[in-house]
């Protein structure tokens, strides 16, 4: 683990944990909890939190583009259905992206397909291939339910072909410097067109295109 501080708990530059469940974690046990352990839970918070953030400033943010400096993404995010699925369908693509970056650093194999989210965790509740969602569902916007965590798995998948046709680091770069610009309660429309002209300020027409196209295979309105 990274960023620790000299406290010996679970304290650093990107994150904290405050344990309410159980005694916390101390960072010379870290290696010796297993997952049945309160403590093994506060260290994989505090480890995949830092990881994200580390991984968010090797993009830029904090750094190189000013936006993540100066504004908190989206306030009261998620106050509409349509942002809310967003909201999960940008935890979703986080979880894997992130994922595949922590793999590639460190050299862990792969246990699941990049598209499958969460499938350690959900090996107690689903059936195999484990997967908790996944982020190449071939849904469009007219198959929306209703129901943020499945209308999700829409915006999900263009963020997932916007990954493959761009590469992981400037889509990424594309699609969170985007969310600066998106209003709590915003539309699967509007999102699209403000990721799009991020998409063509940042990278030129090229990279917009690529990124329009991934928002029309989901039959998004209005791209």
């Amino acid at each position: 683990m990274r960023g620790l501080d000299s406290s010996g708990g679970l304290s650093g530059k990107w994150a904290y944990v405050r344990s309410d469940t159980g005694a916390s974690a101390k960072v010379a046990d870290a290696g010796t909890y297993t997952r049945h352990d309160d403590q093994f839970e506060q260290v994989m918070a505090y480890f995949w939190v830092n990881e994200s953030q580390e991984y968010l400033q090797s993009l830029g943010f904090g750094t190189e583009l000013p936006g993540a400096n100066d504004h908190a993404q989206v306030p009261g995010f998620g106050t509409s259905l349509e942002a809310g699925s967003i909201g999960e369908a940008w935890g979703d693509y986080l979880a894997v992206s992130v994922g595949a970056y922590a793999d590639a650093k460190y050299g862990w194999p792969a246990k699941a397909d990049l598209a499958c989210v969460a499938d350690w965790d959900s090996a107690s509740y689903s059936d195999a291939p484990h997967c908790l969602r996944r982020i190449d569902s071939d849904k469009t916007y007219a198959d929306r339910e209703g129901e943020v965590h499945a209308d999700g798995e829409i915006w999900s998948r263009a963020l997932f072909d916007i990954r493959g046709k761009l590469g992981a680091r400037t889509a990424d770069r594309i699609i969170v410097n985007a969310q600066f610009g998106f209003a709590p309660d915003t539309s699967f429309e509007d999102a699209a067109v403000t990721t799009i002209a991020t998409a063509q300020k940042m990278y030129g027409k090229g990279a917009a295109d690529a990124v329009r196209k991934a928002f029309q295979d989901r039959e998004i309105p209005g791209v």
